[in-house]
């Protein structure tokens, strides 16, 4: 089904795989030849088993988890490691009333406009929503 664009894995699961995202589905002109591309991320904050693991270990690992979260095998295919420790916010339980707290008392600070991932969402659409609404804030 290519209307689904990928998955999240809870963190009760144990495993090393937190996200898999079908970007063969989101861009379907990445593959052009009919191939599935994963984006796949691994790691939590309390999660950092992963930093131990030489790339080579790690894809095994993944490859194994992404078999098992899909429910099938997934074949090596080409694959790369791109490591970006702590880059991701993982909102905690309460995160939406933190922000309400922190607009209220930005508001009172007149010319400061607070963006980014760490806000209202971690996708591109939502960090552009959220410099889209502090530009029209400034205007």
């Amino acid at each position: 089904d290519t209307s689904i664009s990928g998955v999240l894995v809870p963190r009760h699961c144990g495993l090393h795989v937190t996200a898999i995202s079908f970007a063969s589905h989101k861009w379907p002109d990445i593959a052009g030849d009919g191939r599935q591309i994963f984006r796949i991320s691994v790691g939590r904050r309390e999660d950092t088993r992963w930093m131990e693991l030489s790339d080579d270990e790690l894809f095994d690992i993944v490859l194994a988890d992404t078999s098992e979260i899909l429910g099938q095998a997934v074949p090596r295919g080409d694959w790369t490691v791109a490591r970006w420790p702590r880059s991701l916010p993982q909102y905690d339980v309460g995160h939406t009333e933190r922000i309400t707290q922190i607009d209220a008392l930005s508001a009172e600070l007149p010319g400061l406009s607070l963006v980014g991932a760490w806000r209202n969402g971690l996708g591109l659409p939502a960090t552009v929503a959220s410099g889209l609404a502090a530009a029209d804030h400034a205007s």
